[in-house]
Parts: C-alpha cells; sequence; structure tokens
C-alpha cells in the first residue's frame, strides 16, 4: 500500500463517503456515484490499518498523550455527517512533520507534528482536516476543493467549541515547516522536502481561505474560545523529539547507536542527518560529504568486503588495519576521478559497515581529506556508561526569564547547528520572534 501525504490524503479519501451505487452525499444532500459499500470501505479500512501497524509502531512513551488525542477526534467525530462511524486517532512513532488517513475512520498523527504544536485547536484541526471532512464531492482536484476541505474542518472545529482560526494557524506551521527545510536543504546541499503536497500552494493569508474559515463563527458557541495552550504542553512534556534511541541519535557532532554499540564523530560544524537506512554529514559549504551504513553480516575479512565493493585496479588500494581494537579494510584510489573518495569497511559485533566520504572536486576532497580521515578512524565501541546515555531527545517547558533569547537558548541545546530555528518552530514564532518574559516555551534536552 502507498501511503501519500495528509492533504493529498484529505482530498483523496472520498472513499469515507463513499457507497455502491448511487448514494446520498451527508454533507451536500445531493446523490453521488460510489464505488465502495460502507461495510467495504470499513473492511478496506481494518485491513489497510493492519498493514500500516507493520510500518508504524504506535508511540507508547505517553499513554495519556494517546488517550487525549484520541478524546480530541472524537469529540470533532461526533459532529461530523458521520458520527456513525467507528473513527480510530492513533498517535505512532514518527519523528516525521506528517499525518494520514484510511479508509474506514482510522486516522494517524507522527508525535513529529504534535512537537510543532503548542495547543489543541491546531491539532483538532488537523484531524478535522484529515478525518471528518472527506467526501465524494472532495474526491477530485483544484483550489475549491482545498476550500471545501477548509469549510469542513472550520465548521467541525467551530461545533465542537474550537476557534475555527486554528484551520489557519495549522496551515502556517505547515508552511513555516517547509521554509525552513528550504533553508535548510542549502546548507546540506540537497532538494527540500514538500511535506504538504498540493497544500504547497495554499497561502494562510490566502482571501478565499479567510472567508471560508470565516463562515464557520455562526456555528460557534458563545463566550471566549480556550485554546487549552498548558494543558497540550503538559500532555507533550516528556514526548520524544526526533529520532527514537533505537534508531541512534545524534549529539553535537557524534552519532551513537546503544542498540549496536557503536559511536563515531563527524567534523565540528558540519550537518548531519539520520536517515532510515543511512546517516550522512555534509561539510559546511556542500562540497563534501561522509556516509555512514550497515552492511549486513560481516563476510570473510574487510578487505574481501572493500574488494568485492569497490574492484580497485590495484591491491594497494586496500590497507588493512585495526583501529580502536576493530578490525578495517580502508580503500584509497590512487587514480581519483572527479569526485575522489576515501572508504572504510569497519567490522564491530558480527555486522560490517561502512564509513565513506567523498569531495565534489579534487580540491574539494583535498580541502576535507583530513576531516573524513578522522570521521573514520573515530568509529568504535561505546562504552557501557555510553550506552547508558544514548537515550533520546525529550519536549520539555521553562518559563521565560527577562531577556531569554532562543540565541541564548540554542547555544546550549543539543539539536545542533539549526537550534535556534528548531526552537522557534517548536514554540510557533519562527522566523524571528522571541519568548517574551513569563512564557511558557518548549525546549529540548
Amino acid at each position: 500500500m502507498r501511503i501519500v501525504t495528509a492533504f493529498q490524503l484529505t482530498l483523496a479519501l472520498g472513499c469515507l463517503f463513499q457507497f455502491s451505487g448511487c448514494a446520498v452525499n451527508p454533507v451536500t444532500g445531493n446523490r453521488n456515484f460510489t464505488l465502495m459499500s460502507e461495510a467495504d470501505e470499513m473492511r478496506e479500512g481494518r485491513q489497510a490499518a493492519t498493514e500500516i501497524s507493520k510500518t508504524y509502531d504506535i508511540y507508547d512513551g505517553l499513554p495519556a498523550l494517546q488517550n487525549y488525542v484520541n478524546e480530541i477526534g472524537q469529540k470533532l467525530a461526533r459532529k461530523s455527517h458521520r458520527p456513525q462511524l467507528d473513527y480510530h486517532f492513533t498517535v505512532v512513532d514518527s519523528p516525521e512533520v506528517n499525518a494520514f488517513a484510511l479508509p474506514g475512520g482510522h486516522i494517524y498523527v507522527t508525535r513529529g507534528i504534535l512537537a510543532y504544536l503548542n495547543s489543541e485547536p491546531p491539532l483538532a484541526a488537523w484531524q478535522s482536516l484529515l478525518g471528518v471532512t472527506g467526501s465524494a464531492l472532495l474526491s477530485g482536484y483544484g483550489r475549491s476543493h482545498e476550500l471545501e476541505a477548509d469549510r469542513l474542518g472550520a465548521e467541525y472545529l467551530a461545533r465542537s467549541g474550537y476557534d475555527p482560526q486554528a484551520m489557519i494557524k495549522v496551515i502556517s506551521v505547515l508552511k513555516n515547516q517547509e521554509l525552513f527545510d528550504i533553508e535548510a536543504a542549502k546548507q546540506e546541499g540537497r532538494e527540500p522536502r514538500r511535506y504538504h503536497g498540493i497544500f504547497a500552494t495554499h497561502p494562510d493569508n490566502d482571501t478565499r481561505l479567510q472567508e471560508v474559515v470565516g463562515e464557520a463563527n455562526r456555528y460557534a458557541q458563545p463566550g471566549k474560545f480556550d485554546d487549552h495552550h498548558a494543558e497540550f504542553l503538559h500532555q507533550t512534556e516528556g514526548m520524544i523529539f526526533g529520532d527514537d534511541a533505537s534508531q541512534g541519535v545524534v549529539r553535537g557532532n557524534t552519532f551513537q547507536h546503544k542498540q549496536m554499540g557503536f559511536m563515531l564523530s563527524f567534523p565540528p560544524g558540519w550537518r548531519i542527518r539520520n536517515k532510515p537506512d543511512e546517516v550522512v554529514a555534509v561539510s559546511p559549504d556542500g562540497e563534501a560529504m561522509v556516509v555512514l551504513g550497515p552492511l549486513g553480516d560481516q563476510r570473510g575479512a574487510p578487505a574481501d568486503l572493500a574488494q568485492e565493493r569497490f574492484r580497485p585496479e590495484s591491491p594497494a588500494e586496500i590497507l588493512s588495519m585495526t583501529s580502536n581494537g576493530l578490525p578495517v579494510a580502508v580503500v584509497t584510489p590512487i587514480a581519483q576521478g572527479e569526485r575522489p573518495f576515501k572508504a572504510a569497511m569497519i567490522y564491530h559485533e558480527d555486522k560490517a559497515y561502512l564509513v565513506a566520504g567523498r569531495g565534489d572536486s579534487p580540491a574539494a576532497f583535498a580541502r576535507y581529506r583530513d576531516a573524513i580521515s578522522g570521521t573514520i578512524e573515530s568509529f568504535r565501541a561505546l562504552t557501557d556508561a555510553e550506552k547508558k546515555s544514548a537515550r533520546a531527545l525529550e519536549i520539555r517547558t521553562i518559563k521565560a526569564a527577562n531577556g531569554l533569547s532562543y540565541a541564548g537558548l540554542a547555544k546550549e541545546s543539543p539539536l545542533g547547528v539549526n537550534a535556534e530555528s528548531y526552537l522557534r518552530l517548536l514554540n510557533g514564532q519562527y522566523p524571528e520572534g522571541e519568548p517574551a518574559a513569563g512564557q511558557i516555551i518548549k525546549i529540548v534536552k
């Protein structure tokens, strides 16, 4: 099964309102031609949820958070046009900034997106968009369908006691994520990620968006809206931020993997990304990089694996040695090409690892050769004390003192070179906001 982005699913989940033949659309009252009975929809949703469970683990670090998110979703579902569905709202253990839905009322949000929200209404708006606004009339594409999803989402928010303006706030959160990633991508020499699919052209200051959200005010309950800011921060206090310890953790310029029992140090100032199948570090100017990746079980000696993988022209290009007590084979081609490199096969606890660095040009490789060599030489086993300390980062809250700045917090933060931007994003004050004295703000420890 292919998982698409959250807002693509918002439009594509016409199956949430699909019945066999022609059926009455519960939103418009019109009859629509549809392809799936409600029973089929529910069955398909259960099957898809089983497949999702093979890809994503449920986040169990904070059991109360699961209940909190589900209660908010159920409140919205009761005010939707399909309250009879058996809805399931689940937090999954992923650092990705994402959410997605399946047929039959199965809605998932990642802990990654929860980290960047700061009150209950934006969370409700996210769930409203995903889980209870889908209909056959939204199964097409285009601006009118986006606005219809916004209209319904805002209506359900207002009916549930939330400020419908949260629709606009959550879109702003997502757009700020994209803006930040564009800057980070430039630094890292990669293409920016587009988290939010068709909403890439859906600005939070769009006039029609403001209008359709404003229309929901007629459903609002009398009195002042409560954003439940303190309750939201309480529920997310202690939530894992970034990679789980089982995926390895980045601390400053080091990468530590508790389960695999090793660590290595990348050059200071390099930008490190812990990807599902490898760890990549890029130089500040983007002209050199180092990659760490697993190669599976050991096969013969490290030199044999190096010969098999790189097939050097001369045996002199492979140097066997012991580094930090581990068997290593280092490959340095004598005849360097346009993108010269240096690589090492390292054996540790019955597993083989590759650490390889290259430059975009011979001149770049010459500048960073010592840094690449230092990274290779830094690979070593973790001590017992280091294994105990290799834990995931967590969301914490503090009260801002007078004169506190995100730049000051960033100096003590484990979030690396972009810590200042991350802290602003976490607190809804990107790109240039600063905490006010007495404000409760999120940090990462």
